[in-house]
Parts: structure tokens; sequence; C-alpha cells
């Protein structure tokens, strides 16, 4: 499946108002709303989404900041990956997900750095399924491909290679004596 963001209406909102205590009920409506449709959702996408929900700047750091305390008083589900969260409803299971989305050009477009490493990781196994086994460079190019991001970009590449690590950590895929990437299990 495609991945499609939530539709949300926009609400406005003066800035003034996102340190009144009823904005943290608004915004946790909207942050359900996203995560029902979006999830797994990297931190940085889900603060997007909500502050372009209310008609705020989502380039503004300050704003960027009270949101990232926001997840935190809220109680979400996170898993962290190098400089980036990821945020997950309270019914995934960031170990057992087994999803994978494309990303399609145009407004809904998800940046490859905005997929979590376990939703890579599907991929190259859904690649591996089909392909058997590949070398590593190869793999990262083609869990990009399926991913639906141009391998030849270095932001695909790295979303690759990011799949391919976290499926050899989880054990999903293991390195032969021949250097290639093969499944462990036959529904990995």
């Amino acid at each position: 499946p495609l991945y499609t963001p939530a539709s949300l209406t926009v609400m406005g909102i003066r800035e003034s108002e996102v340190s009144d205590p009823d904005f943290r009920d608004r915004v946790s409506r909207v942050v359900e709303e996203v995560l029902e449709q979006e999830a797994p959702v990297s931190s940085s996408q889900l603060t997007c989404r909500v502050l372009t929900a209310f008609g705020l700047d989502d380039g503004d750091k300050e704003l960027q900041d009270t949101c990232a305390v926001l997840w935190r008083r809220l109680g979400l589900r996170t898993t962290r990956e190098t400089e980036e969260r990821y945020v997950w409803r309270l019914d995934q299971d960031p170990d057992r997900y087994r999803g994978l989305r494309r990303a399609h050009p145009g407004e809904h477009w998800r940046a490859p750095g905005d997929v979590s490493c376990q939703e890579s990781a599907n991929a190259a196994c859904a690649v591996l399924r089909q392909q058997i086994a590949l070398v590593p460079d190869e793999l990262a190019a083609e869990t990009a491909r399926l991913l639906g991001y141009d391998p030849e970009e270095e932001a695909a590449l790295d979303c690759g290679r990011r799949g391919t690590d976290c499926a050899q950590f989880m054990g999903r895929v293991q390195e032969t004596s021949a250097g290639t990437l093969v499944l462990t299990e036959r529904r990995a």
C-alpha cells in the first residue's frame, strides 16, 4: 500500500495559545488521528503534521521543542534510531511490526528518513522473498526502490541500509559465507 497521511482539518490557532492547557487536549486529538493513519511515523513528521493542522509554522524551533515536550507528556510509544524518534500507536509492537508502505510523489510524499528501520527491514525481507540472496549494497538499493525511492539518492540508500541493518539485528536476515544476505526464516 501507499503511505497516505491522515486527512486533517486546519484549525487556526495563535502561537500564544500553545501554552494554554486546552491546547494539549486539542493536540492529543490530532495526534491520535495522525497515529491512527500514519504510525509508525517519525517524530519530526508528526510535529510537522500537527503544527500544520493548527496553521502554525512547522519550521519554528520553539514550537518544535514545545511539541517534543508534549509528546513526552502524552506518553507516546517511541523508538529511537540515531537522531530520530519514531512514534507508534499503543497497539503496535515495533518488534512485531510487519507493515510497509510505498512513498509516492506529490503532497503526500514521505522523506526516506521518515521511514522507521522496522518498516525498512520489512521491505528488505520482502525483496529477499523475491530475490533470494543479494549483496548488501544491492539489497539496500532494492529496498529503497520497493519503498518508492530512487536508489541513486543517498537518503534513499541510507533508508535501505538502515532496513538491511535492522533486519540483520532482528535476526530476520543473515550474511552467508559468500557475502550475500538471505532470509533466516521463510516468512521473515
